[in-house]
Parts: structure tokens; sequence; C-alpha cells
């Protein structure tokens, strides 16, 4: 076995995302050591990868301590992270660890942002959102709202990949009652399950774009500063009437038998993109930001395939917080590495429309 000291704790290391995070990790001669619960899954993929691990559970506050107490960082792969972002965000207050996630649920980008005094107090930088949800978001929101003075409103638009992985489609099963987000006046709001729609050109031409609660909502407020924002996803006219539909079976679809039943389905069917997806296909990105005076700035973006772009990104935002000084407190990946960060990825290239 690896004897080497830990770069970085990756927890949840044998799920989709963090099995390809911890191969990229060991591809580039990292020797981050794998976390999670399941102590067999935990000890295949270090085999597989002459790497250290640890079995831990998340609700062992002693053992998470410990743990932590040995990096310098933990990059948090394991999702819904509605359960499990705030017993790792605590640890990280309580030892003093720099704190990353892929998470794109808005609630919790939220409660983490309200962490932010308690972070920069600990000396820690908490960066949520540090994969597809929501660097490519999160870097063209920036650089449009800087070509625009005092924007006021705020839209993005995103096409991305068909296939999910299990922690992504459990996220959105236990999401399907909640309706949507956008951000009004600044202020975060709640609205009905796709409240809007509109035309997107990503560079094939025009393609319908519904509304859906993205986690821009919360971080590109941040980011900008811009009060009103919407964000969208490509869909087909009849998806879209769909999405609209459950605005009146969310009660059901929310119902305790529902939910297991479709969580189980999740279990049962749903693996995630395979290797020549992951290689082949391309995401694309719009945002316009606009101003009181009829100023606006347009630009799009192409780029990795959103799961390979994940294990990019999330790794280097990892590292790059064990190398660079980031002010501590929460941060955005534009508020930590600027709006250009998406650039220096491989396929990453962006359009002033």
């Amino acid at each position: 076995m690896n004897t080497n000291p830990p770069t970085f704790l990756l927890y949840g290391a044998y799920g989709y995302t963090g099995k390809l995070i911890a191969q990229l990790a060991k591809q580039q001669g990292h020797h981050p050591l794998l976390a999670g619960r399941n102590a067999q899954a935990l000890a295949a993929l270090a085999q597989e990868l002459d790497l250290p691990f640890l079995p831990l559970d998340l609700h062992d506050g002693p053992a998470l301590d410990e743990a932590l107490a040995q990096v310098p960082v933990v990059l948090h792969a394991a999702g819904p992270y509605a359960h499990t972002a705030q017993p790792m965000v605590a640890a990280c207050l309580r030892t003093g660890t720099h704190y990353v996630d892929i998470t794109g649920e808005i609630e919790v980008f939220e409660w983490i942002a309200a962490q932010h005094e308690a972070a920069a107090k600990a000396g820690i930088v908490l960066l949520p959102g540090a994969g597809f949800d929501v660097v490519p978001t999160d870097c063209l929101a920036a650089y449009v709202a800087g070509k625009v003075e005092n924007a006021t409103h705020l839209e993005l638009a995103f096409k991305g990949a068909q296939e999910v992985s299990r922690g992504t489609a459990r996220t959105a099963v236990e999401n399907m009652a909640n309706g949507g987000y956008a951000r009004q006046d600044g202020k975060l709001i709640k609205v009905r399950a796709a409240h809007a729609h509109r035309q997107v050109d990503f560079g094939k031409g025009p393609r319908m774009a519904a509304a859906i609660p993205w986690g821009d909502i919360a971080t590109a407020y941040r980011s900008t500063g811009i009060p009103n924002i919407v964000t969208y996803t490509a869909t087909t006219p009849r998806m879209y009437r769909m999405m609209r539909a459950s605005r009146y079976i969310g009660w059901l679809l929310g119902a305790k038998p529902v939910q297991r039943l479709l969580l189980k389905q999740v279990d049962r069917r749903v693996t995630g993109p395979g290797a020549e997806a992951r290689a082949s296909k391309r995401s694309y990105v719009w945002a316009k930001a606009r101003n009181a005076q009829g100023q606006e700035a347009e630009a799009r973006l192409v780029c990795m395939e959103a799961y390979q772009l994940t294990a990019f990104t999330a790794l280097e935002a990892t590292l790059r917080l064990i190398k660079e000084t980031i002010t501590p407190g929460y941060h955005t990946p534009a508020t930590a590495f600027g709006a250009d960060y998406i650039l220096q990825f491989e396929h990453s290239s962006r359009i002033d429309l």
C-alpha cells in the first residue's frame, strides 16, 4: 500500500464522480486519502489505485475531526448535500480544514454562504460548487457582468449531457416536489416549476430552454452582485410541458412512498455516462447581463462533458487551496479564481456575442 502522506481527503471516493476524481488525482501523481461510509467499496478502489483509505461516517464527529487533522483540505463528493454538507462543514470549521464540494443544491449554497464569518474566523475557505455545478456558469456570469456597468439582470442557460450519475438523479428526485427558485431584487424567492422559458442559441441555432433552479441562483448573485437572476436548461416542448405539469402533482411526487419507489429505481437503473461519452461529448453555456440603461453583454462557452469537467475542476480547485493563498471565508469558483478559471481546462472556449 502507498505510504505517501495524503495530499487531501476525498470523501465519497467510491461514488460515480468521486471515483473519476480519485482516478484523475492518481494519474496526476497526487495521493488523496479515500474516505466514505462503505468500507468494502473503499478497499476495492484503494487497492485498484494504490491509495490509502479510511472508512468514515459523517456522524462520527471525533473520527471525522481526526481524519481532517491529517490534511489541509477536504474534497467532499458525497451527495445529496442537503444530508451531508453540514456535518462536513462543521468539522472543517472545528479543525481549520479548507472545504470543497461539487454540489448544485441552492439551499446548500445558501447555508454554506451563511457560514462565511465563521470560516473567515477559522482561517479556511468554503468553496461549494467546484464541478459543472457551477464552475462554467459562474465563470461566464462573472465575465458578462464585468462588461456591463451596474447590471440589474442576468440570464444563464446550459446544455449538458443526457445521462446523469446516481447521485445527481437522487438529488433530482428529492427535489421534484419543490418547484423552482429565482433571484428577484436580491432576494431568493420560490417560483412554480418551469416558470419561464426562452430561446437560446448555444452555437447551432436557437432552441428552447426552460427555467430551472440551477445553483447560480445562489452563487452568481454573490459572484456578480446582480439582483435579478434566472437560470435555464435546454429542453424540448414536450419536456417543458411535463415540467409544468409537475406543478399540479407536487404533493404526489413528494410523498414518502413515491419518493422511496423513485429512489429505488434510481439505484437500480442509473449508472452515469460511460468513458466514451465523457471523452467525446461537450457542454454548452450561455449568459446575458443587462442594466437599466439597456446596455447588454452576451457570451457563450463550450467545455468538456459535465462529469469529465467536474473531475478536472474540482481537483484543480482543491490543489489550488493547498498551493495558493485565498482570502478565508465563503467563495464561489469565480470569486476564488476569477472569471477565466474555466478557460484553463482542455476543450474550453469562450465567445462574445
